[in-house]
Parts: structure tokens; sequence; C-alpha cells
């Protein structure tokens, strides 16, 4: 299957904003099938056309005049190409979905997400944050040129300071002037371009992609899924992950064909004051105990266990990433059921 290259390329062009279909078309060729769903009507239409001598090397192209009956019409004010008669869906401008993109590349890299425009600077959304105790910010930016990057960079870090996750479509627009600012920063970059690609009309993160990620997040904060290398797609849902413990310290967790083992520490639930598993992780042994199952009847019930679950769900949803709660109450005997699947040793 084809890699959408040119289309990552197009994202660190102002010829994203704003064109007309035929001219994606022109632009992307074999690629435009495979991200056409990403290519999205504007709601305004184009001004200009490109004609024959247009696509023969030459500066010219047609002036879109509309008439009263509501026709539109082309001219060639050099006078050189015929006038031409243009449908509306033609002049229909189309950009790339960058919001749908973003919201995927934040599900996909399991970002915690907090989208927000970057203040100051220009092409640039912070999607939100990497896991872990450090509030990393991820990135997203899109430089026209390499000197619009050097000049980005240099402006962001002006009156910045702080680990950042850099997000580029490709690497083009980094040269060794950016690199030395992102080395004195200790940022990191991730390239859209070599990691991901299109398929069936969505994002999806190559074999290779998952793996640098995983090293890069790593390497950035220690902690996380990632640093296991498991990986939790996009649309995920709790009743897929089985849980398994292997002793006191330790569980398996099973996500279709991956299989990963974990302790209380990976997933964040130590106390601090005796350096072990604390309260949560505890309440978690004992939902295995009862295969899923907590109430007033079971072993170790307690009214402090009320505020153990709260935790103990923020806890795994922070880890695993998987939208949604992962534990329900039940109402006929006032307890709660896990919704993953848990078992004892």
């Amino acid at each position: 299957m084809p890699k959408p290259n040119a289309f990552w390329q197009l994202l660190e062009s102002p010829a994203r904003t704003g064109r007309p279909l035929s001219t994606w078309k022109l632009a992307l060729r074999e690629e435009f099938e495979l991200v056409s769903s990403y290519v999205v009507p504007t709601g305004a239409l184009a001004t200009t056309m490109p004609c024959a001598r247009t696509f023969a090397g030459h500066f010219c192209s047609y002036r879109i005049v509309e008439h009263e009956d509501g026709t539109f019409a082309g001219v060639c004010d050099e006078g050189r190409c015929p006038r031409r008669i243009f449908q509306r869906e033609e002049l229909a401008q189309h950009a790339i979905d960058e919001d749908r993109l973003a919201k995927e590349l934040t599900a996909l890299l399991a970002i915690t997400p907090s989208p927000q425009e970057v203040d100051g600077v220009g092409r640039s959304r912070r999607l939100g944050f990497l896991k872990g105790e450090e509030r990393i910010p991820v990135i997203l930016t899109t430089q026209w040129t390499v000197e619009d990057c050097n000049r980005f960079l240099a402006d962001f870090y002006a009156d910045r300071s702080g680990r950042v996750m850099w997000i580029f479509p490709t690497a083009r627009r980094l040269d060794d002037k950016s690199q030395r600012i992102l080395s004195k920063q200790e940022a990191v970059v991730f390239t859209i371009d070599g990691h991901f690609e299109i398929e069936n009309g969505s994002i999806k993160l190559l074999p290779e992609g998952v793996k640098d990620w995983d090293d890069t997040l790593f390497r950035l904060t220690g902690v996380g899924v990632h640093e296991h290398g498991f990986h939790v797609p996009a649309g995920a849902k709790w009743s897929d992950l089985t849980l398994r413990f292997r002793d006191g310290h330790t569980i398996q967790a099973s996500l279709g064909k991956q299989r990963r083992r974990f302790n209380y520490r990976d997933i964040g639930l130590v106390d601090k004051r005796k350096d072990g598993p604390d309260a949560q992780w505890d309440l978690l042994q004992r939902f295995a105990a009862n295969y899923g199952s907590l109430n007033w009847s079971s072993q170790g019930s307690d009214i402090r266990n009320q505020k153990r679950k709260e935790r103990l769900a923020e806890a795994l949803k922070s880890f695993f990433g998987i939208t949604g709660e992962p534990f329900n109450y039940d109402p006929s005997d006032g307890g709660w059921e896990s919704v993953f699947n848990i078992q004892p040793e």
C-alpha cells in the first residue's frame, strides 16, 4: 500500500489551507484516493483556477467572474487561453481537516488530551500532555520553510523553558540551527512521515512507529504504557482488556494479541510512606479475588473503598489510555463490577 508522503509534505505548505478539488488531485496524484477523507470543503469558492498554460509551467491562470445569473466564467487576463465556464462544485475550496488529524494523533499516541493553540506563534497547536508525573506538552507544528522553523523555535523558546515533545509532519524543515535549539532545550521530535500510514480512510501507526514512539516516550518520561511496548489502539474498550495477577506485586495485561506484565509501580499505585503497594492496588487485588465484583458482603469491604475505587479508576484510565469508566455500579447489591476482565493468581 502506498504511503501518503506527498500528503504529509502538503501539511507544511500554505496550499493546505484551501484549493479546488481538481488541484488537490493534481498535487496528490495516486495518493488522492488514499487520503481523500482528510480533504474537506471549506465553504469558500476559488477566485482563480489553473489554465492549460499553468499546467505547462507558465504563470497565468483563469480569474473567476460570477455573473448575475449565478454562472461562473474563467477569464485569462493575458488573453492566451479561451474563456471557459466553471460549475460551482468545480470552484469549491477544500482543505486538510487538521482538527480531525490532531484528534486522531492524540488518541493513537495515548496523549492526555488538552488541545490549545500556541500563543504568539503560528501554525502550531498543543495536543495535550505525555503521561507521567511531569506535564510534558506535545505540540504539533507545520512550518512552511526552514527559515520559518528557525524563527518559530527561537520565538517559542525566547520566554519559555521546559521539555517539549514536538510533532512535525516531516523532518524537511529542521536544519542544524533548529537541531541545536531543540538539543539545548532537551526537546524531542517525532515525525508523522515514516511513522504513520492511512488505511481505509483513517490514520494508523506503522509497526516501526509504535516502536519509535515507545522508545521516545520512555526516553522522555521513564514511565507509562509505551515503556513496556503495550500499545492501546484507538477505539479500544475496557471489555477488551484482561488483567491477571501473577503475584502480589505483578499483573499480566492482555489486549488482542498483546501480553505484558506490569507491577504496581508501573501503574503508579505506590504508597510512598512505606515504598510499597498502596490501598488502590490492594483494592485491585480484591476485585481479582472476586473475579471483578465487590460489594458489602465481599471480604475486606470498607466504607473507604468508595474513594479508593475512584482513585483506582483514575490510575487505570491514565495508564491504559482507554476512554470510559472501568467500573460499573451495581444497584442490586450496592457494589461495583469491573468492565475489564480480572482474575486472581
